[in-house]
């Protein structure tokens, strides 16, 4: 049994296949002892947790700014730090509430009038929950500028509440899709506290890692063993998708757009858009052009990557540019079958939700 991971519900995690994606790495990088390891495009940090719980140097990158958040967590924390991390964790979820104030996420998300006139409330969460997130994540933010605590803290004890939150959401697992109707799970409150994993999680005992935000392709990766690369290779856009949880990140209450209330800077006819989000791993072409940069680019021998058999590209086509590039030395693939989950159903419409199963593509690229 592989050790258990963390985070929020996410279209693109590999959570059914981090044993196969484990022994697969494993056998990559021979009988080298604690192994460095790059996860280009860690998301929720899942896989990257597993490699830090293997023993492995992990460095993590990712787009999302609650990536930073998670890896703050989950790969840069230490035993010696879980003490303090839990008594704050405490003191956040005993804060009153003042029921009079109405903060940004539940002006925002909480039965919440839509930026466009004549659309359905906006309901993510239950206006207890949306108060109390509010206040506690002002509570973060008014320790770190006191300097009661470290950046680092702040980001750990964010992620709890992300994750806190994620638990009574009232989403179909991405933030542009809420249900009209309140969820059972949403009548619930959430906790901090019970979302740190307890104190014999394996991820604690291995080395901390390192997180670099931002794009991949232009990232100065250290030298490492192997890299792993799980790039969002869909014609959807994951800075759309989690748009709140980068908010409650960054804490800046951005003005919002959308029947969605989306942040304005995620909106692609908007003149604020963050043009930094764009992924070229979002269109067929540029997609294909990305692979073979980011192969180049990637300072590792052994390269393995994660590519699903609902991908926008098909796996002949990638095979063949890669093996074209004067970079390999040899390529091999490996092939899971799996069971397709409600998440990935989400991502991939109509034609996903007909096939039970789907083929997750394992590449072990091998670089001269």
């Amino acid at each position: 049994m592989p050790t258990p991971t963390f985070g929020v519900k996410y279209i693109g995690s590999k959570n059914k296949l981090l044993d196969h994606i484990l022994k697969l790495i494993e056998s990559v990088v021979d009988d080298t002892p604690h192994p460095s390891i790059i996860d280009v495009f860690t998301g929720t940090t899942r896989v990257a947790q597993s490699f830090r719980a293997a023993g492995w140097r992990t460095t993590t990158c990712d787009l999302a700014w609650a990536a930073r958040d998670y890896a703050a967590l989950f790969l840069q924390t230490t035993p010696a730090d879980l003490p303090k991390l839990r008594e704050l964790a405490k003191t956040l979820d005993d804060l009153p509430v003042d029921p009079d104030a109405t903060g940004w996420l539940e002006s925002k998300y909480s039965d919440a009038p839509p930026a466009i006139d004549g659309g359905s409330p906006v309901r993510v969460w239950q206006p207890h929950n949306a108060k109390k997130a509010d206040t506690i994540r002002d509570q973060i933010d008014v320790w770190k500028v006191s300097a009661r605590i470290t950046q680092l803290m702040a980001q750990r004890l964010t992620t709890l509440l992300i994750l806190a939150l994620d638990s009574v959401d009232n989403t179909v697992g991405v933030q542009q899709a809420y249900l009209k109707q309140w969820c059972t799970r949403s009548h619930n409150t959430f906790n901090l506290a019970s979302r740190i994993p307890p104190d014999d999680w394996a991820g604690w005992a291995g080395p901390t890692g390192h997180h670099i935000c931002g794009d991949a392709l232009t990232a100065k990766f250290p030298r490492v063993d192997v890299a792993y690369m799980d790039p969002p290779y869909t014609t959807h856009s994951y800075a759309t998708y989690y748009h709140i949880w980068d908010s409650i990140s960054e804490w800046d209450k951005p003005e919002v757009m959308l029947k969605t209330n989306r942040r304005v800077d995620r909106v692609a006819s908007h003149e604020a858009r963050d043009l930094a989000m764009i992924s070229p791993w979002n269109g067929r072409r540029a997609a294909l052009a990305a692979f073979e940069r980011m192969i180049r680019h990637l300072p590792a021998d052994k390269i393995v990557i994660s590519y699903s058999s609902d991908a926008i590209i098909p796996l002949k086509a990638l095979l063949n540019t890669i093996e074209k590039m004067d970079v390999c030395k040899g390529l091999s693939v490996h092939s899971v079958d799996h069971t397709r989950n409600v998440m990935a159903l989400i991502g991939n419409g109509a034609d996903a939700a007909n096939r039970s199963t789907v083929t997750e593509h394992l590449i072990v690229v091998r670089k001269a």
